[in-house]
């Protein structure tokens, strides 16, 4: 199979453009979040999420992967109970201090990944430039989306999951390793949020969309 041909510089350049215009837009959308002192920290997240997420940044700081809560019951596994998601890259975040700044980008930044990836979903489908920021921001700044500002979890998982329809898309149009090794990363990224039920979705609609594009 013939090696795909570099992209042309106005291509790269468009992607920048479209890049920058979702975070301004979602800067807006978030700028309370943004410009104060404020957390999104209502029900799940202030609950369950933030002190978790205190203990994982803890940890990370000692150099240690967080693997034992001792503090929830008797002590619980947050590796294999999943659902503290502390094998996300977006973790990395808390080895800078303080606490309070990677808690607020660790959502922010899902945000602009949902749109991201739902821009780069509808390209992949061959929707116009403008037709995939409409998309990117509309899955980004959706009532599902934005309600599972509570839910760290859930907005993580979410976040990735166009990602993972955009991987499939590109290995289906084309095949080969490096498209395939695309899925696998869009899926781990995925699975590591935490949600296996939001995983599960994701790489159920794969076939679905090769049905769809068949």
């Amino acid at each position: 199979m013939a090696a795909a041909p570099p992209e042309r510089p106005a291509a790269v350049a468009g992607r920048l453009r479209a890049a920058a215009l979702l975070a301004a837009v979602l800067a807006l959308f978030f700028a309370p979040a943004l410009l104060g002192p404020g957390q999104f920290l209502s029900r799940d997240n202030g609950r369950m999420h933030a002190p978790v997420k205190r203990l994982v940044a803890e940890e990370l700081r000692r150099g240690r992967l967080p693997e034992w809560n001792p503090y929830g019951g008797l002590g619980y596994p947050m590796v294999g109970g999943a659902v503290d998601a502390v094998q996300h890259p977006f973790h990395l975040l808390f080895l800078a201090p303080p606490f309070e700044a990677p808690l607020q980008a660790l959502a922010l930044l899902s945000f602009l990944l949902a749109a991201g990836g739902a821009f780069a979903w509808a390209r992949a489908w061959g929707c116009s430039p403008e037709a995939s920021l409409l998309a990117g921001l509309a899955f980004a700044m959706a009532g599902p989306t934005v309600s599972a500002s509570d839910n760290l979890t859930y907005l993580a998982a979410a976040a990735a999951l166009p990602w993972v329809l955009w991987a499939g898309r590109r290995w289906q149009e084309a095949g080969g390793a490096g498209r395939l090794a695309l899925v696998g990363a869009a899926s781990g990224l995925c699975a590591a949020a935490g949600d296996p039920q939001g995983w599960a979705l994701s790489v159920a609609l794969l076939p679905i969309q090769a049905l769809a594009a068949a």
